[in-house]
């Protein structure tokens, strides 16, 4: 008989609880998982997951500030340190460049980085920023 009341245990999944208090728990332990996950992806992300680390207001920028600048119907030229990093986190090998230049014609066999082919695909952008 022990037996027998043993192996019942053993595929009786409430195991002498109510249904409701299973599925309580079993919801409790999904929601806290699902919090520390999202913790920790807006931890390591930022604020709003937009991969910006967010800076106190009125604090300086670092010394070394990174550039972007457009250039008349070709990339951006993004000049000081930046780390390139993909869809997937992965991040770009720069190797020691101080400087990179970014497709923007959406041409380029070697993307996300420009490879001139702008000169011969008749790529136009002029755009300026607003005289202050």
């Amino acid at each position: 008989m022990l037996a027998a009341r043993m192996v019942y245990s053993l595929l009786d999944p409430l195991q002498g609880r109510e249904a409701g208090d299973v599925l309580r728990e079993e919801l409790e332990i999904g929601i806290v998982a699902w919090r520390n996950r999202f913790d920790r992806v807006r931890a390591s992300r930022g604020r709003f997951g937009s991969g910006r680390v967010p800076r106190e207001k009125g604090a300086p920028m670092s010394q070394a500030e990174v550039k972007i600048m457009t250039r008349l119907n070709g990339p951006l030229l993004v000049t000081g340190p930046v780390t390139l990093v993909d869809h997937e986190g992965n991040s770009f090998d720069l190797g020691e460049k101080q400087s990179i230049a970014l497709c923007r014609c959406g041409a380029s066999s070697n993307k996300p980085f420009c490879d001139g082919t702008h000169k011969t695909c008749g790529y136009v952008a002029g755009e300026t920023a607003p005289v202050r």
